[in-house]
């Protein structure tokens, strides 16, 4: 019972599901976003400043209001006061009348409107810096009862000064929102991308064949989705990996459970060989024997290919000429070839040494060999070729038979395939076992049809050594 409030109080966490993540996430991002875009548009609502006036400045102000005052009392208007008086003075002059309507040309921008706003909300006068502009006002003046107010536009050489501390200002505020916002965002897509590469690199730990891999803990132990999905990915590699196990060891166990009876068989075939006497029932024991030596052999294939796939294999590892292992296999192969009217043939040699296991490298070509030998035509040879591609030597095994259908090749290194035009005996082992060691050399094996007729088979292995050309054929 407890359980199960505790699961649902965990629910109402936005934290424990990935959902509530991004939510909190994104939206704590657009209420930071919003709260430093807002600084930011103050600053440039109210990029001025107000400061007190100078004596000058005050001096100039009051006299200027003086001069309209005489220009009002003389008869003129507002508007044609301070024109006269701006065009006699040099000076920018205006006036803001009762109904807080400014008097005067050019009209100014918005933002000096909001300045002079500011100036005239004061009840003092002072001055309103923005950029290279500066008013003075708003001093009041007294004409007919009604009070107006006198502003002065003048500009200043502020250089790099005033203006670049507005822009660098602006520019801090924006950079600071990007960096925030960024950061924020950073965060966020690294916490849903890095679990994410973890489970990706585990998956494919698993896919080379290292079943003990499982998910880290900083995915596993998260309490949102991917937390789960992690610790999912857990149970079914668990899983895989004692199916698998045991299927191994069960396919272990049986090639040592057959082995015993075959032995007894074979050992009671040799005594019933003995006491036999009636010529006629010779030909049934060599019967009985060659199936019991094709057990044997394929038991033998079985166990060798269980011990490549579970990396059982103990490899003793040596550089070997490849030239001197290839020259060998060749000779064993076209010696037992000539009894079936084929041939076999070491056309080039590369001289190059590679590290690997002496005997499982050489019985690994040596399947190919004979399969090759087997399925070329008659009074036709096998061709055996090396190459150099790069930092690796290819091996190329060539006959002169009818191929395999295309769609046939891809499983051609599966345990147990034969190909379906394919009508002679064999276990389906070779060519498995072939690309379980040459895989386990760090090298890989492909089998593809050639346009005159046949199966090209090659094997690549990483070179360790270039060898003089002297060690060649």
């Amino acid at each position: 019972m407890w359980r199960s409030a505790l699961n649902w109080l965990r629910s109402l966490n936005p934290l424990a599901s990935l959902t509530g993540r991004i939510f909190i996430w994104f939206w704590l991002t657009l209420v930071v976003i919003s709260m430093v875009s807002f600084l930011v548009l103050q600053q440039w609502a109210r990029p001025y400043e107000l400061t007190d006036l100078n004596a000058e400045e005050q001096q100039l102000l009051e006299y200027q209001r003086e001069e309209l005052e005489n220009y009002l009392e003389a008869g003129m208007t507002p508007l044609q006061a301070i024109r006269y008086s701006g065009i006699r003075f040099g000076l920018d002059i205006y006036l803001v009348d009762p109904t807080f309507r400014l008097l005067g040309t050019p009209q100014p921008d918005q933002i000096e409107l909001y300045m002079i706003g500011a100036m005239v909300e004061s009840g003092e006068p002072l001055a309103a810096n923005w950029e290279n502009i500066r008013w003075l006002g708003a001093e009041p003046l007294r004409h007919r009862g009604e009070t107006y107010r006198v502003l002065i536009k003048t500009t200043v050489d502020s250089g790099t000064g005033r203006l670049m501390d507005v822009i660098n200002e602006r520019l801090t505020w924006t950079f600071l929102a990007l960096l925030v916002s960024g950061m924020l965002s950073l965060l966020l897509a690294n916490s849903l991308s890095r679990p994410l590469r973890l489970l990706r690199e585990t998956s494919r730990s698993l896919a080379r064949g290292q079943l003990e891999s499982r998910v880290p803990g900083v995915v596993s132990k998260r309490a949102d989705d991917i937390g789960q999905l992690g610790q999912d990915f857990d149970h079914m590699a668990e899983r895989i990996q004692s199916l698998i196990e045991a299927q191994q060891k069960l396919l272990s166990n049986i090639s040592h459970e057959l082995r015993s009876p075959l032995t007894r068989l074979q050992i009671a075939l040799g005594i019933a060989r003995q006491r036999m006497e009636q010529d006629t029932a010779v030909p049934q024991l060599d019967r009985i024997e060659r199936e019991a030596q094709r057990l044997e052999a394929m038991i033998a294939q079985l166990l060798q290919l269980s011990r490549l796939e579970n990396r059982l294999q103990h490899m003793d590892l040596q550089p070997l000429d490849l030239g001197k292992m290839l020259r060998t296999i060749a000779d064993d192969a076209n010696f037992e070839a000539l009894a079936q009217d084929r041939s076999v043939r070491l056309q080039t040699v590369v001289p190059v040494r590679v590290i690997g296991d002496q005997m499982l490298l050489s019985s690994a070509i040596e399947n190919v060999v004979r399969n090759a030998v087997k399925y070329t035509a008659e009074g036709s040879e096998v061709v055996i070729d090396t190459a150099l591609n790069g930092d690796q030597v290819e091996i190329s095994v060539q006959d002169a038979g009818t191929g395999v259908p295309p769609q046939d090749l891809p499983y051609l290194f599966e345990p147990f395939f034969r190909a379906s035009n394919t009508h002679q005996g064999g276990s389906g082992l070779g060519l498995s076992i072939t690309r379980q060691a040459v895989e386990a050399h760090k090298g890989t094996v492909k089998a593809e049809n050639i346009p005159e007729g046949g199966l090209r088979i090659t094997v690549l292995l990483p070179v360790s050594l270039q060898l003089p050309s002297s060690s060649g054929d």
